[in-house]
């Protein structure tokens, strides 16, 4: 069962974002932060309908001073599940741009293979270039951060955009491909107007044949 996106992509400027996931087998729900700090940055912590997300890649484009960071996280078909609302929450944040986007057909033991990630404190380069080698009836998940109200592009790499958020002086943008079989994946983000950013890149690994994730529902008379 090839890794295959579930429902359509949303993003938003606040610490709460609403995205509610379809019934389907083998689950992962992934969340993309983006933030720009003044005074370095801070690891934002994700939750969804009180569930506590995995966070898989993160980059800074530096440590002090201004920054722009992009994170992804993940969570399970099971913490989906357990989930008692459909509101994501971010804590522990500057100023932020938040994504969200749901898969099915993902290996429930070992969610993500192969990551990457890169920056710049400068315009250049621009597009950063993260790439990820994949397998098999994978998904590809890229997420880039700059520090300007800028327009994403990812038309030079491998994956298309899903999502292009500004806030007040900074943008993040989502991309993802499906891959039918195993090659090396561009995700490419080029920004309009880049001062600093950072770009991530993850693989959704295809479920192992046969295997199913059902939630187990007890009635109790």
């Amino acid at each position: 069962m090839a890794v295959t996106a579930l429902d359509a992509a949303d993003s938003g400027t606040t610490s709460t974002l609403t995205y509610s996931v379809s019934a389907g087998s083998n689950r992962v729900l992934v969340v993309a932060v983006g933030q720009e700090n003044s005074s370095g940055h801070t690891a934002p912590n994700v939750g969804y309908g009180g569930e506590a997300m995995t966070r898989v890649v993160w980059e800074t484009s530096g440590e002090s001073g201004y920054t722009a960071r992009a994170d992804l996280f993940v969570l399970d078909d099971a913490g989906i599940e357990a989930a008692s609302s459909s509101v994501i929450t971010v804590t522990n944040i500057a100023e932020e741009t938040v994504h969200a986007r749901s898969f099915q057909g993902v290996d429930q033991t070992v969610m993500t293979g192969s990551i990457d990630s890169g920056s710049s404190t400068t315009t250049t380069p621009n597009p950063i270039q993260v790439s990820v080698t994949c397998q098999d009836g994978s998904a590809v998940v890229g997420f880039a951060e700059v520090g300007n109200t800028s327009t994403a592009n990812w038309t030079s790499g491998d994956t298309t955009e899903r999502t292009d958020q500004v806030a007040a002086s900074s943008a993040g943008s989502l991309s993802d491909a499906e891959f039918s079989s195993g090659q090396t994946v561009n995700a490419y983000c080029q920004w309009s107007s880049q001062n600093r950013a950072s770009s991530v890149v993850m693989e959704l690994v295809e479920a192992a044949e046969g295997e199913t994730f059902t939630p187990i529902v007890i009635v109790v008379q």
